[in-house]
This record gives C-alpha cells, structure tokens and sequence, in this order.
C-alpha cells in the first residue's frame, strides 16, 4: 500500500524530524523561480532616458552576457551616464514580480545605477537617500507598473524579495534591492 507523503505526514513520519522541521520552511519559502522557466525575458523602460529593452535575459541556465550589459546601460546613472553592472539577482526579483502580476507591459524605472557623486548630490539636497545606498553597488532599483494598481505591485514585491522593498506612495514608486531583508 502506497503512502501519499505530503510535507505534514513527511515530517510526522520521517526519522529526521528536527532536519526537516528546519531545511523545509527555508526551501518552501525562498524565491526560486520555476525549472520548468527554460528562459526569462523582462521589459524595462527608463523613464529619464526613454531607452527600452525587450529581451531574454537567462537562457539554458544561464545569464546571457549582452543582455545584462544591455540591462546595466539602460539603468546607468542618467545624470553622469555611469555605467555599473547589475546584480542579476535584482532583474531575478523584477522578472518574478513580473510573473506574480502577469504583467506583460514594460517595468518603468525611476532610478537604477547611482553614481557616489549622485548619492552625495541627492543625500544633500534631502531626499532621503541613504549615505551608503544599495543603487551605487547595481543592487537597487525604484520602479512602477502603470497598468497594476500601486498596493498590488506593493504586494507582490514583498512577497517575492529576500532584500529591501520600500514603497513611496506619494512619488508613486517601489524601491527593491538585494541587501539585508528589510521593510519600509
């Protein structure tokens, strides 16, 4: 007679109870994105530059080279065209935010790659930029969905990322990054 094991009766019946009451939450609860996904593609629009990109991204497990630089340069620093690259983990949090929403309309980006001298610049002129911001490492990003309400994208980006998210209901943005898990 076979046993259906779901995860209840598995750790019920398992002999390494306490391993997998502990391995088993973390993998549940961590942002993997399916293996049945043999590509991702992503569209992004920059709000300061008007550039877009329209492409796949990762292929066959892998990161394809032309399309991250192609990601870092539409989400350079338009005030200096500083370019940096990205951390691909932050395009992974985009694309799944993308996949929760169905959304097949293009990300706007507000601001991406920070160069220091623009961080200094901002943080001077008092608009709450943080002295040591993830935007200058290409681990940030601050960006909207015209076509979703702000409270749904709000949503979903907290449900799929493992680092910051702030939201800023009045400029009308969600802030993510792929530092320490925090919220505001």
């Amino acid at each position: 007679m076979s046993k259906n094991l779901n995860r209840r009766s598995f750790i019920k019946n398992s002999s390494v109870t306490g391993l997998a009451a502990i391995l088993l939450p973390a993998i549940s609860s961590s942002p993997i994105i399916a293996a049945t996904h043999n590509e991702r593609s992503i569209k992004l629009h920059n709000t300061h530059t008007g550039e877009s990109f329209k492409q796949t991204y990762w292929e066959k497990g892998k990161y394809i080279e032309e399309s991250m630089k192609s990601i870092s340069t539409l989400l350079r620093d338009h005030r200096t065209n500083d370019i940096i690259d990205f951390d691909p983990k932050l395009i992974d949090y985009l694309y799944l935010i993308n996949q929760k929403l169905d959304n097949k309309n293009p990300i706007n980006i507000v601001s991406g790659y920070r160069s220091p001298e623009t961080n200094r610049k901002l943080r001077r002129q008092g608009r709450g930029v943080a002295k040591n911001s993830f935007h200058m490492y290409g681990r940030a990003v601050d960006f909207y969905i015209p076509e979703h309400a702000f409270k749904i994208v709000k949503k979903a980006a907290f449900s799929v990322s493992k680092g910051g998210v702030g939201d800023y209901p009045y400029s009308g943005f969600i802030h993510i990054d792929t530092g320490p898990l925090r919220r505001w």
